[in-house]
């Protein structure tokens, strides 16, 4: 967009606060102070300037969770896509790509329910050639996926991922994941109508499990063993 209206920011702001995750992809055409008034919304990000410099995007975050399990082993003669220009960042925030002077080029911005996602420059075909790299599949289907809307969640046993259930707890009410074999309480913590839950090194085995508010099924949950306890080496 050339401009982000008011009434645009508070509706995607609302969205973000409800759970749902956004990409934000900026425009040459839209004006910095618009831009940093909306990314007020959602953390200490802002950007400060436009580049007119064609850029390498050469340095990938591989143990981010969107790139984890897409990459065999670490690449270094990747062909990588450029931008002939971009808005720079002033950023603290965890790079998921970066150009090879070290700048980000795509940001995530987490919080408790979701997460915003920031590019630094227009990937439209006259300014980059992201749309032909092999990267955009995975970047794009990894951060939607990670909004975990699924019917059935699957979680790796022992990893420190977390998940979010739609549910209003009383002061005295808890959430249990079971099956016909085991039953455990897991880490949670309330947030608004949601539930944070974590279950660490929870459950023994894996399978198939359901979260329950005492006898009413929430929602479903697979648990997987971690893929490297089948590395022969």
């Amino acid at each position: 967009l050339v401009s982000i209206p008011q009434s645009l920011q508070t509706t995607l702001k609302s969205f973000v606060e409800k759970g749902g995750n956004l990409i934000v992809i900026p425009s040459n055409e839209n004006e910095i102070s618009n831009l940093n008034v909306f990314l007020n919304n959602f953390g200490k990000v802002q950007f400060k300037s436009l580049q007119n410099s064609k850029k390498l995007i050469t340095k990938i975050a591989f143990n981010n969770l969107i790139y984890r399990g897409v990459f065999e082993k670490q690449v270094s003669n990747f062909q990588y896509p450029n931008t002939k220009s971009n808005l720079t960042l002033n950023n603290s925030n965890t790079s998921i790509l970066s150009y090879e002077d070290q700048s980000p080029f795509l940001i995530s911005l987490q919080n408790q329910l979701s997460t915003v996602y920031l590019f630094s420059a227009e990937i439209n075909k006259s300014n980059s050639n992201f749309q032909n790299s092999p990267l955009i599949v995975p970047t794009f289907y990894n951060m939607a996926q990670s909004g975990q809307k699924t019917g059935v969640s699957a979680l790796t046993i022992g990893s420190n991922n977390s998940l979010i259930v739609d549910a209003t707890l009383g002061k005295d009410d808890i959430l249990n994941i079971k099956n016909e074999f085991e039953n455990f309480i897991p880490t949670q913590k309330l947030l608004n109508n949601k539930v944070k839950i974590s279950c660490n090194e929870y459950p023994e085995d894996a399978g198939n499990f359901g979260i329950y508010k005492k006898e009413k099924l929430l929602k479903n949950v697979s648990f997987n063993y971690n893929r490297t306890e089948s590395d022969l080496n």
